[in-house]
């Protein structure tokens, strides 16, 4: 992938999908790119991971095979340490979409089969932490 912008101690993006075949192009990708990742199928195993290991990013597809999606994301943003959120849709999303995902605390939608617009959407998510921390210290 490149440079390696990420702080070292803001690496960790958990990656949320039910398809074995996009997890290990997106864990490739992202360790490529200086990420430690973290791959869970499973909602519930989501929440489980972020509640004890706090993670920087949370890359989630939008079906998560135990939970709705909706209340997956609300369940997220009642977490102690909130983690970016990253919605990977495959359809290109509708306003209402995007709409919906803002109100949830998506940061931003990308296309899964997108893997550079990922990894940049994810660094980005680092960089502007970063900075945004720089400013309040």
């Amino acid at each position: 992938m490149g440079l390696d912008l990420t702080p070292k101690d803001q690496r960790i993006v958990l990656v949320v999908d039910n398809d074995e075949a996009i997890q290990r192009v997106l864990q490739g990708a992202l360790e490529d790119a200086g990420f430690d990742t973290h791959m869970m199928w499973s909602g519930y195993e989501a929440l489980a991971f972020l509640e004890s290991q706090p993670s920087h990013v949370l890359l989630a597809d939008d079906y998560v095979p135990d939970l709705h999606f909706h209340d997956f994301l609300k369940r997220v943003g009642r977490l102690r340490i909130q983690p970016r959120i990253v919605v990977m849709q495959t359809p290109r999303p509708t306003e209402d979409d995007l709409r919906q995902y803002a109100l949830l605390g998506a940061s931003a939608v990308v296309s899964k089969h997108d893997i550079d617009q990922v990894c940049r959407v994810v660094s980005s998510c680092c960089i502007d932490d970063s900075l945004a921390k720089i400013r309040v210290n």
